[in-house]
């Protein structure tokens, strides 16, 4: 059977002396959406920083198209095609919404930079209107818009989402998700930690539930939202 596309495996590790990831393993394929949910203080961030190599693993690996990439930077990690939005401080407050989609190519040597801010234009029409203005300037939801198309300047093969959704209206979150798929669909994989579960898993391919740092369930989208055990415990019945 073949690996999946990113997997993170069998991770143990945390801050310090604590582990707060026991033996967890999390994976995406090419073009799909994994979500990861949970109680608070589940270990949901950190296994995706995790991923992202900004936490040392005492145990585990971290494999990207079948490349062991455990000892990489982050900064590395971004160069093998993984980008990263985190839940906070994701744009550049003080500069323009054009300003932060260049900021995000700053890896590039290739001349097609123009064309992908044209893609990320096109994802969300908003920030070409306010291409102009600082991102401080703008919503939450605007703001979130600006720091995924800023990861997606650097034309990741996996785009990994720290809360995307966090503290915006629920018609922004509906918008945000509809561009999420739209981003799976163009062949980018997506992993994604986000509290607002239901939702989420609606437009899963896979969730992990994660516990205490551990796999506590691991299904399709929709199989997690049938089970009346994950419904009950993570769902609110």
């Amino acid at each position: 059977m073949a690996e999946p596309f990113l997997i993170g495996e069998n991770m143990t590790g945390g801050y310090g002396a604590a582990d707060i990831l026991h033996s967890c393993t999390l994976a995406v394929e090419k073009g799909e959406i994994a979500v990861i949910v949970g109680p608070n203080g589940a270990g949901k961030s950190t296994a995706m920083k995790a991923v992202f190599g900004m936490l040392k693993l005492r145990q585990g690996t971290v494999r990207l198209a079948g490349e062991d990439i455990t000892a990489l930077a982050p900064q590395a990690r971004v160069r093998k095609g993984m980008g990263f939005v985190p839940q906070t401080h994701n744009i550049f407050t003080t500069m323009t919404v054009q300003e932060n989609l260049e900021m995000g190519a700053f890896i590039r040597e290739d001349d097609q930079i123009a064309e992908t801010m044209e893609q990320v234009y096109h994802l969300f029409p908003v920030l070409r209107e306010k291409r102009w203005q600082k991102a401080g300037e703008l919503s939450g939801g605007q703001r979130q818009q600006v720091a995924v198309g800023r990861a997606l300047m650097t034309r990741p093969k996996v785009l990994m989402l720290d809360e995307p959704t966090a503290g915006v209206s629920p018609i922004v979150m509906d918008e945000l998700f509809d561009r999420i798929i739209e981003i799976a669909r163009s062949g980018i994989s997506i992993l994604m930690v986000e509290q607002n579960a239901r939702q989420a898993l609606e437009i899963a391919h896979k969730g992990y539930v994660l516990v205490q740092g551990s796999n506590r369930y691991t299904d399709t989208g929709h199989a997690l939202l049938a089970d009346p055990d994950v419904r009950r415990s993570f769902l609110g019945g």
